[in-house]
């Protein structure tokens, strides 16, 4: 039977990849693998009777997730990346059941109201958190943390693995054995985005994998080794195409560091929690003040767009006056207004400016032509 969420996610596929030629029959039928998918997972996955365990061994670092190592795919865009990381995580979902699994990569069922979502899997947007949600949900209950980050290239790349974002990130890599992490994962767009830092301590040999089309299989492919290579079949999860969910890195790798001086796992996680308790406290206030500064040059632009306003309005007022008062003297004009004299004869000289272009004739009277009692151009000191 047909759930009525089934056909919400079909639509969700079809919007998503209507550029691509598909159907709605095609939509539909990704969706019902999907569902058949979610509803046969398992929570006891016994490793020594899958069939398919063997195969799944012979992926390095356990379907790619090594202990405290990265693992990096390299392919241009619309190559297979997303689909390759989705497999990974459907794989690691349904063999590994005592992993945690925390991804940046965005689903479907996320737009689709009562779509199931597999459990053990968790969205992360920022490197706080992953985190917390390692130290406070997967280490304390003896589970293992995965990570898989697609588009890598947005926040660590060769380009600038030496500023602020880039190099936590790199220290981050070194010390994440020390949290039992599998992987992380990522997904760069050519190789020379890699951060050099991993580039040349070797920390890629083994796990650098290119990904390429023979026929109609997709392989990622060893890059020391072309022979070896691990077919990816078309994954059941439903990621999202067109959907872009960066990482970003808001955590300083190298002040946690000195804060995680505990003994214990135990020691550590409510040591990173605390951590991130006055990291967020910090950033919290850091964004009050900042929108304070905002609000207040808001109001102060908008006081000089007053002032300035009301000045122009009382200069059209005087060169109206001028107009209506051609025999006028300057005089006469810094006693109506209460002004100076040199503004009274520039806003004398406006009106001139303003008969003038009007086309008057020659003989008319203009303010201060000379019939005034007053000279052309009067001294203001």
């Amino acid at each position: 039977m047909t759930e009525s969420w089934e056909i919400d996610l079909a639509r969700a596929i079809l919007l998503d990849r209507e550029d691509k030629g598909i159907t709605f029959d095609e939509a539909r039928a990704r969706a019902g693998r999907y569902a058949r998918w979610i509803r046969e997972l398992s929570t006891d996955h016994d490793s020594g009777s899958c069939w398919l365990e063997p195969e799944i061994r012979h992926w390095p670092g356990d379907l790619g997730f090594h202990t405290g190592q990265v693992t990096v795919v390299v392919a241009p865009q619309g190559k297979g990346k997303t689909n390759t990381f989705s497999r990974q995580i459907e794989l690691a979902l349904a063999h590994r059941p005592s992993w945690d699994v925390y991804t940046n990569l965005p689903f479907l069922w996320e737009t689709v109201p009562g779509a199931p979502r597999p459990p053990r899997l968790y969205p992360v947007r920022r490197m706080s958190e992953f985190l917390e949600g390692m130290w406070a949900r997967t280490l304390p209950s003896g589970r293992i943390p995965a990570l898989a980050v697609d588009e890598s290239d947005q926040f660590a790349s060769g380009h600038d693995w030496y500023k602020d974002e880039g190099e936590s990130w790199t220290r981050f890599l070194y010390v994440e054995r020390h949290f039992r992490v599998r992987g992380p994962l990522l997904a760069y767009h050519v190789y020379e985005h890699v951060p050099q830092p991993l580039r040349r301590s070797g920390d890629l040999r083994g796990s650098y994998f290119r990904l390429v089309l023979v026929g109609k299989e997709h392989r990622m492919v060893r890059q020391e080794d072309p022979s070896q290579w691990f077919s990816v079949d078309e994954t059941n999860l439903p990621f999202a195409s067109l959907g872009l969910r960066g990482f970003k890195i808001d955590v300083d790798m190298g002040e946690l560091e000195e804060e995680l001086t505990g003994g214990t796992l135990a020691e550590l996680c409510r040591q990173g929690l605390d951590y991130l308790g006055r990291h967020r406290a910090a950033e919290d206030h850091a964004t009050r003040a900042g929108r304070l500064n905002r609000e207040l040059v808001a109001e102060e632009r908008e006081s000089r767009d007053k002032v300035k306003g009301a000045g122009t309005r009382r200069r059209e007022r005087i060169v109206a006056w001028w107009l209506d008062n051609l025999n006028a003297e300057t005089a006469e004009c810094c006693r109506k207004f209460t002004t100076s004299r040199r503004f009274a004869v520039e806003t004398r000289e406006a009106a001139r400016e303003q008969l003038i272009r009007r086309g008057i004739p020659e003989d008319a009277k203009l303010p201060g032509r000379p019939g005034s009692n007053e000279q052309d151009h009067v001294d203001d000191r």
